[in-house]
């Protein structure tokens, strides 16, 4: 009886390290050598993950979610690489 108590206890405190997180991202343009202000733009929703997980898991998810709208804007930018942008372009993600 004691075993079994024991093992419910253990299997309560890993399940509870799973949780639901969410991604907040924020991108930023900067126009180096022009009078344009920086152009701030956030993800809008956040970005909810539905699946319980660990918070290393959903810290590497939100980045690469991070490194997707950053390429995204770029592509957006360039036509794909077709042409030059002077635009910097910068998302950073952080969980919530």
């Amino acid at each position: 009886m004691k075993k079994i108590i024991f093992l419910l206890v253990i299997t309560a405190c890993f399940s509870s390290c799973k949780k639901t997180y969410t991604c907040n991202c924020v991108t930023t343009f900067t126009y180096p050598g022009t009078s344009y202000p920086d152009d701030t733009y956030s993800s809008t929703p956040d970005i909810s993950y539905t699946q319980n997980m660990s918070k290393r898991k959903a810290t590497a998810a939100c980045e690469h979610e991070g490194k997707n709208i950053n390429q995204t804007y770029t592509n957006m930018r360039t036509g794909n690489g077709q042409t030059n942008s002077s635009a910097g372009i910068s998302t950073k993600c952080s969980l919530k």
